[in-house]
């Protein structure tokens, strides 16, 4: 796991406190990276090595041949790609045989080529259920369970399968594979949750991927950003400076140390936090555009202009920066360069609604009042919504 594939970002308006933190991930997740369902075998049922297990009464064994018959018609449809077929014959099978492990297993086979996961995880755990030593279904019910994130379970499944079978090669890779990146698979699965909004499942895959790699400040970092977006900045705080503590030239813990310190009113440490992630990084723009607004917070408006023009020397394309900019040089006196930093914001991103109408709002200050229109119209087009767009015009349309 790189220790710079995951960073936080938080942007701040004019003036405010930094943003909700976003922990935003590059990497694949394990279950794309160990290629988990590729392929599954299939178990004949007949001639097999594990036929003595379907030791039956002669009267029935009319009926096992007879499902039989329709499990080798699904195991040839499922060989050919056509797995809704097989699946229909492997239903067929169990309707005759309804304790047929290697069928429910291969309907799970069949399930999971159909992206099925929960259905193939379900007739995995069926097979087990009438035959707890079948180490093909533990295999298959591992690689399930890994590709929906289930890490700790599917390790155990995998081991079974190498306990009933000590020369399975496949469930043995599969082991030593999961094995091997299971702080990175419960990492990458916080991220995922991270991403979809689910936090405190983040949280507990965080912790997972600590108790294996406990000297990764990443993890550390991105476990205190999802902390704190549970409302546990204290704790954040604490988990940001131990993230320091194992990587003090980890940028992104400062960055994110500096956030959360500023949000909690202590600005000269918040201060000290992103001039150290600067100096690590000088390129960092969200480092520098939030010192920026910190600086202008605390009416330093020169060093605040400075640090937002060196992040959009930077980035010129990092829109908060110019943003902000923008808005600080008219503050100061200086429209026309807020001027020329809004015209500059909006041929990067012409679909930006606020950039337009403040572009209105400086305009009208310099008298341009047909400008200013064009710019509160088009803000308007973009965001219908925008109220304040809409009453500049009312203004403009009521002036003589």
């Amino acid at each position: 796991m790189r220790a710079d594939s995951y960073f936080s970002v938080a942007s701040l308006s004019r003036n405010g406190h930094p943003g909700i933190i976003l922990v935003h991930g590059f990497l694949l997740a394990v279950i794309v990276g160990l290629s988990f369902l590729t392929w599954q075998q299939i178990n004949l049922w007949l001639p097999s090595r594990r036929a003595p297990r379907h030791i039956v009464a002669a009267r029935q064994r009319s009926v096992f041949l007879r499902a039989g018959h329709w499990a080798r018609e699904g195991d040839r449809l499922l060989r050919q790609g056509d797995a809704n077929a097989a699946i229909q014959q492997y239903e067929r099978a169990l309707d005759i045989y309804p304790i047929f492990p290697e069928v429910y297993n291969n309907l799970g086979v069949a399930f999971a080529k159909r992206g099925m996961l929960d259905n193939a995880i379900g007739y995995y755990r069926r097979a087990l259920e009438i035959d707890p030593e079948f180490e093909l279904a533990h295999n298959n019910l591992a690689d399930a369970l890994a590709a929906k994130g289930q890490i700790e379970e599917a390790i155990d499944h995998y081991r079974e399968a190498v306990r009933i079978d000590p020369v399975y090669a496949k469930a043995k890779t599969g082991l030593e594979q999961l094995l091997s990146r299971r702080g990175a698979a419960h990492y990458d699965l916080a991220n995922a949750f991270l991403r979809g909004g689910k936090v405190n499942q983040a949280i507990e895959e965080y912790r997972l991927a600590l108790r294996v790699d406990s000297k990764n400040a990443t993890i550390y970092s991105n476990l205190a950003s999802a902390l704190e977006m549970r409302g546990e900045r204290l704790e954040a705080i604490r988990l940001y400076r131990r993230a320091i503590e194992v990587d003090g030239a980890y940028a992104p813990a400062h960055f994110n140390l500096a956030n959360a310190l500023w949000k909690n009113g202590d600005l000269e440490s918040a201060a000290k936090e992103y001039r150290r992630a600067i100096e690590i990084n000088p390129k960092y723009v969200e480092a520098r555009t939030n010192f920026g607004s910190l600086l202008d917070a605390q009416n330093n408006k020169t060093a605040a202009v400075e640090e937002y023009r060196e992040a959009i020397k930077v980035d010129p394309r990092y829109a908060p920066a110019r943003f902000n900019l923008a808005l600080l040089l008219g503050e100061t006196g200086d429209v026309r360069g807020g001027i020329e930093q809004l015209r500059r914001l909006i041929e990067f991103n012409p679909r930006d609604p606020e950039a337009h109408y403040q572009l209105g709002r400086f305009l009208l200050a310099q008298g341009d009042k047909e400008g200013a229109a064009a710019e509160f119209n088009r803000a308007l087009k973009l965001q219908p919504g925008l109220a304040s767009a809409r009453e500049r015009l009312r203004q403009l349309d009521s002036d003589p």
